[in-house]
């Protein structure tokens, strides 16, 4: 499990990753290498990718387990608030290159 925030005063996104001690820092992204977001997965796993900027390496934020409609909807909701906060846009797999 992790989540994920965004620093405005860095322009980065933070991942947070659970574990005995709580949640700890698990990776920092700033946004001036990336052009979007896009959801990833297949069936009901949903993957959170960033899109790295001018073919560089897209980058996998988190994977869930969409299991039912409810969840389904925080995750699309989930999505389009982290590209408002961001101002990243979110593509289409493949949009971007």
């Amino acid at each position: 499990m992790r989540k994920i925030r965004y620093r405005a005063a860095e322009d980065c996104l933070l991942v947070y990753a659970v574990s005995l001690r709580g949640w700890r820092l698990a990776a920092r992204y700033p946004l001036d290498g990336f052009i979007g977001l896009y959801r990833g997965g297949k069936g009901s796993i949903a993957e959170v990718w960033l899109v790295g900027k001018n073919g560089g390496q897209d980058v996998l934020l988190d994977r869930i387990f969409l299991g039912t409609g409810a969840l389904q909807k925080r995750f699309a909701a989930g999505l389009t608030d982290l590209s408002q906060a961001t101002g990243l846009p979110v593509l289409e797999p493949g949009e971007a290159t």
